[in-house]
């Protein structure tokens, strides 16, 4: 499976589309629990929980520059991988560090379709009843452990296989788990009233 993931050109191309579903699926998830939910499901802060997009997010933005960046940054991490992996002949580094990008977008993904599930069933006349507010810290923790779990699948494919690139969604996954774990650490020792 790691040769389907040493070409370059289609790394990139799954990159362009795996991101920028993420980003839209956003406005859209965003949209719908608006529209649909946001008297029954309340979440304390932004419905974007990554502080670089939270402000893109809220204000609905379909274009950004922060979008275009890291557009341009996941382009830019794959031409340096792959140039190191040729340079020091350690064929293990691309494949990796594309699952490094591109197995974190399956975690959120699969919460944008869920979310969006959920919105869409909250449209019909009592689909969904009475109401349920989750702290901010609440929601980072919930996340955290959504990368672990999916970073623990990843690392048994890893070792099962002797795949380099889910050994790089594992290790990406790892880093997204420790970087919600802490944010939802930091938001719960929070007085309340700051803490949203």
């Amino acid at each position: 499976m790691n040769t389907l993931f040493e070409s370059l050109p289609a790394a990139i191309i799954l990159w362009l589309i795996v991101y920028a579903a993420d980003y839209y699926l956003t406005i859209y998830g965003q949209r719908l629990w608006l529209a649909h939910a946001k008297d029954n499901v309340v979440f304390s802060g932004s419905y974007e929980l990554n502080p670089y997009y939270q402000q893109d997010i809220d204000g609905g933005r379909l274009l950004s520059k922060r979008f275009i960046f890291m557009l341009a940054y996941g382009i830019v991490w794959m031409l340096v991988m792959w140039g190191a992996t040729r340079y020091l002949s350690i064929p293990q580094v691309f494949p990796a560090s594309v699952g490094f990008l591109l197995l974190v977008e399956v975690v959120v993904l699969s919460s944008h379709v869920q979310n969006i599930r959920l919105f869409k069933a909250a449209a019909l006349p009592n689909a969904v009843q009475g109401q349920i507010a989750y702290s901010r810290w609440v929601s980072f923790d919930g996340t955290a452990w959504k990368f672990g779990y999916w970073g623990l699948i990843f690392l048994v494919l890893a070792v099962m296989m002797g795949n380099w690139f889910f050994a790089g969604g594992a290790l990406a996954c790892l880093y997204y788990f420790l970087r919600y774990w802490r944010y939802g650490l930091r938001m719960r020792q929070l007085p309340e009233s700051t803490a949203g």
